[in-house]
């Protein structure tokens, strides 16, 4: 799966193991174990639906979709098996949870997200 100016990916993640040797090399063509995508107000579908299912092609094990706008956090874990994603959970800004794959560390959600505005 090679970056393209159509496929932005926004946050990703390897697994150490993964990546190739010698550290550092470039362009990086190994297909990520985590990817998360900051939907875009203009085109949300091209997250939730085109790179979902190129992500699930590409066998990403896990896919984080962020929702800026909304406050909330989808993650979501690939059966390998079957292709489907399959819900790990749903998060807003009140949430603190462990979420594959980083779930030795507890994650308070709301710090992904921009601060709300004061009204003046």
């Amino acid at each position: 799966m090679r970056p393209t100016r159509s496929l932005d990916r926004d946050v990703v993640g390897y697994r150490r193991e993964r990546l190739p040797e010698p550290w550092g090399q470039r362009p990086l063509t190994t297909v990520p174990d985590w990817v998360c995508e900051i939907i875009s107000p203009s085109r949300p579908a091209d997250d939730r639906v085109r790179k979902r299912r190129l992500y699930a092609k590409h066998a990403v094990h896990f896919y984080w979709i962020l929702d800026a706008q909304a406050h909330t956090l989808e993650a979501l874990r690939l059966d390998g098996a079957t292709g489907d994603w399959h819900e790990i959970g749903a998060y807003d800004e009140q949430s603190s949870a462990r979420i594959a794959p980083f779930a030795a560390v507890e994650l308070e959600a709301g710090r992904l997200f921009p601060p709300v505005s004061m009204a003046l």
